[in-house]
């Protein structure tokens, strides 16, 4: 059984930490964001927020494409200029315009989107 997954398992010569990865995260993104994410990259940051306390100013959300309800309901409800969408993967579903994106590196070849526009949901 695979504990750690696969894209966590190196890092120019080394492991990826999902710890270290969860902080870089925190780190970069803009005060109240809805962090957006697959499952294996927003449960680290679900751990640094609810058991430590990290970040208390932002809100998480595993991505489903049934959840898109929720963005909507959060671009409804927010001015994202002030709180932003930040999306650990890029979608191709929700981010097919990337001229709306700010990328973030937060390690070797791992990005975070922002996204402080409104997306064009169903």
């Amino acid at each position: 059984m695979e504990l750690v997954p696969q894209e966590w398992r190196r890092e120019i010569g080394g492991p990826i930490h999902p710890r270290r990865y969860g902080e870089r995260v925190f780190s970069a993104v803009p005060q109240n964001s809805l962090i957006i994410g697959p499952w294996d990259r927003i449960m680290p940051l679900y751990y640094l927020r609810y058991v430590e306390g990290m970040r208390p100013d932002i809100q998480l959300e595993p991505f489903w494409l049934a959840h898109m309800i929720r963005l909507r309901r959060w671009q409804d409800a927010h001015n994202l200029t002030a709180a932003p969408f930040v999306f650990l993967y890029r979608y191709p579903q929700v981010l097919s315009d990337v001229t709306e994106l700010d990328s973030i590196q937060v390690g070797i070849g791992q990005f975070i989107y922002v996204r402080r526009q409104p997306l064009e949901l169903p």
